[in-house]
């Protein structure tokens, strides 16, 4: 029988959020991680307690405790939250990086966070992304397994790729290469181009405030959402409501034939399940903008107009719509009784019918 030459050299346990929290390295004091939402906020290893100070996404300061010594250091970083300079009480000290995050050993770990704002793992240096999701080797400049979200989903057909090849411009905090993440700060930029060029209102009516019908030729295509692939495009655009749909089919001709086929499929979807009773309900949201994946358009291409909706609904309804709160009735009014003359009243009109003259 062979000997068992391997070798344990840590042990690593994670919460039910799948995060690291526990990391133990062979012959030394386990060290326990805490979080502040996704980031790294206190690392405790023996009697050594080390905590990053940070506002929003900027790392600020770092402090460490030990034996009642208290050892703070500032922190100056750049955009993508790579540690350049710690500031000691003596004197401040550079660091540098490669392009994928490679500094040399001999550098010393002068801070618990480095490149891109990530705290190496101590036994074998990579960056464990993603709260230890996946091990980021920044000297292969590759991780060393594959994502799980590749090669069919938002992962890209290269599942061992950092950042698409272009880490001076990007960041993968999460180990996954997200389609969603390439694209969410376009969308914002897309709707507010909308918003600032002249606008028509949608053929659903004139209460969809701030729905571009058309936009100013001139306005410069998103090329990373072109590039995409109809698969991603159609998880990223099933997570938009139907009024940014509107904004994004306006970017580009393949934006459009995108939104409206997927849009298409969902409203067949969303009318083919429930009571029919519920249709006009579903089509009145959809024309309004207010249902994900579908865009108002849709409601247009059922044939069902505003007005047929409002005189047919289920149900008595009143929508408040645009800046000034405009009241669209849907359905049946609702009954109200004839009015009952007042007691003193009647009596006055049955002594008249009599002859009584009264003041």
């Amino acid at each position: 029988m062979l000997p068992n030459r391997e070798t344990l050299l840590c042990r690593y346990h994670y919460d039910p959020l799948d995060r690291l929290v526990d990391c133990t390295p062979s012959a030394q004091a386990i060290s326990r991680r805490f979080y502040l939402k996704d980031r790294l906020a206190t690392e405790i290893e023996g009697a050594a307690q080390r905590s990053i100070m940070q506002h929003d996404d900027r790392l600020l300061a770092q402090q460490q405790r030990q034996n009642g010594v208290a050892d703070t250091r500032l922190l100056a970083t750049d955009q993508q939250r790579s540690v350049l300079y710690v500031l000691d009480v003596s004197r401040p000290h550079p660091i540098a990086y490669s392009p994928y995050g490679h500094r040399p050993a001999e550098s010393g770990l002068l801070s618990l966070l480095g490149f891109n704002g990530e705290r190496p793992d101590p036994v074998t240096g990579c960056y464990l992304l993603g709260n230890g999701y996946r091990a980021f080797n920044q000297v292969l400049m590759r991780f060393n397994s594959p994502d799980s979200w590749s090669p069919f989903g938002r992962g890209g057909l290269n599942g061992y790729a950092y950042c698409v090849g272009d880490p001076i411009n990007k960041a993968d905090p999460t180990g996954h290469f997200s389609g969603w993440a390439l694209v969410r700060n376009n969308i914002s930029r897309i709707v507010k181009m909308g918003a600032k060029s002249k606008l028509h209102e949608p053929a659903w009516g004139n209460a969809i405030p701030g729905v571009a019908k058309r936009v100013s030729p001139t306005l410069p295509p998103m090329k990373r959402l072109n590039d995409m692939p109809d698969e991603m495009l159609a998880k990223v655009f099933g997570h938009l409501e139907g009024k940014d749909l509107a904004s994004v089919s306006l970017t580009s001709k393949r934006m459009k034939n995108s939104v409206s086929e997927l849009s298409e499929i969902n409203m067949k979807k969303l009318l083919s399940a429930g009571q029919p009773e519920t249709r006009l309900p579903k089509i009145d949201s959809v024309g309004f903008g207010e249902v994900r994946g579908i865009a108002p358009s849709a409601a247009v291409n059922t044939g069902v107009t505003l007005a047929q909706a409002q005189q047919d609904f289920p149900y008595a309804m009143t929508r408040l719509v645009g800046p000034n709160n405009k009241s669209l009735h849907y359905g049946p009014r609702p009954y109200l009784p004839p009015q009952v003359d007042q007691p003193n009243t009647v009596a006055a009109q049955i002594r008249a019918a009599d002859g009584v003259i009264f003041s």
